[in-house]
């Protein structure tokens, strides 16, 4: 048995968009862990237009958005109502997670 750990790399991330502009995540939460892990990143959207560089993609855990922290629900209540959103996410090389519910964010 060989077990191998690594850090995820944390880093900020700031959307902008106009009212009524769809951010374009997909997000699940994982019991009472208060993080949001995102299952999908939608073409086309704000947060697909920062894939690639330093954004949001899949498998990325959302762990603060603008201050909120240790809750999914604020969380998830800022990432829908707010503009614009300062992200705190952490990326693992490798991510398998189950037992998550889906939560779909316009």
């Amino acid at each position: 048995l060989s077990m191998w750990l690594q850090r995820p790399t944390a880093f900020m991330v700031t959307l902008k968009r106009n009212t009524g502009q769809r951010l374009g995540l997909s997000l699940s939460s994982c019991g009472n862990d208060g993080v949001l892990l995102v299952t999908q990143v939608t073409e086309g959207t704000v947060s697909d237009s920062l894939a690639g560089t330093c954004g949001i993609q899949v498998n990325d855990c959302i762990v603060e958005v603008n201050g909120s922290k240790d809750d999914s629900d604020p969380m998830l209540q800022q990432i829908r109502t707010e503009h614009p959103l300062t992200v705190t996410v952490l990326r693992y090389v490798s991510t398998s997670v189950s037992g998550c519910r889906e939560r779909g964010v316009s």
